[in-house]
């Protein structure tokens, strides 16, 4: 029996919208330019689904929802923590750029993913789930690992984040916590 790989994972949510994830697993979809496109964010780990709490909390979002669940990562998963992986996206989309004669190559990474998705559907439509590391520069790095000074090579201060586009990669899901102020 093949057990497939997956994660524990976390999203951060208003009461609607987490209320329709937890019970239908219909994923709650952001255009997120910025990041890895059009999906539904999740955090590796409950601190940076904290981080993420608090944010929620300064722009007046009450109660905040954090949902669990397992992301399937069985392939192919669109690894943007991988330098091969991120050639070969700069190769299709530096292709597709030359050939439809546009000049305006510099794109954020979630709109050149969506792009890819669209004209690409055989390749990218495949991803299911995509991953990279955030860096967040207001987030310093923790003083146990600053006090180690060259001592160490463990940096906290980057976020891994898993962006769904198909439910199918969503099991298991849960209502983690709510937080109310």
């Amino acid at each position: 029996m093949d057990i497939e790989p997956n994660i524990i994972a976390f999203h951060v949510n208003e009461e609607v919208k987490s209320n329709k994830f937890l019970s239908s697993k219909e994923l709650v979809l952001f255009e997120d330019t910025h990041y890895l496109g059009t999906g539904m964010y999740f955090w590796d780990n409950k601190s940076n689904a904290d981080y993420w709490v608090e944010k929620k909390k300064k722009d007046g979002v009450n109660p905040i929802y954090v949902s669990k669940c397992n992301i399937l990562l069985s392939p192919p998963l669109l690894d943007m923590t991988d330098k091969e992986v991120i050639n070969r996206v700069e190769r299709f989309w530096q292709n597709y750029c030359n050939k439809i004669n546009e000049k305006k190559t510099n794109q954020h990474l979630g709109t050149i993913l969506d792009v890819l998705y669209a004209v690409f559907p055989e390749i990218y439509g495949q991803m299911k789930v995509s991953k990279a590391h955030g860096f967040y520069n207001s987030r310093f790095l923790h003083s146990f690992l600053y006090n180690l000074g060259k001592n160490t090579y463990v940096d906290n201060s980057h976020k891994t984040i898993y962006c769904v586009r198909c439910s199918s990669k969503i099991v298991n899901q849960e209502l983690f916590y709510i937080k109310n102020d």
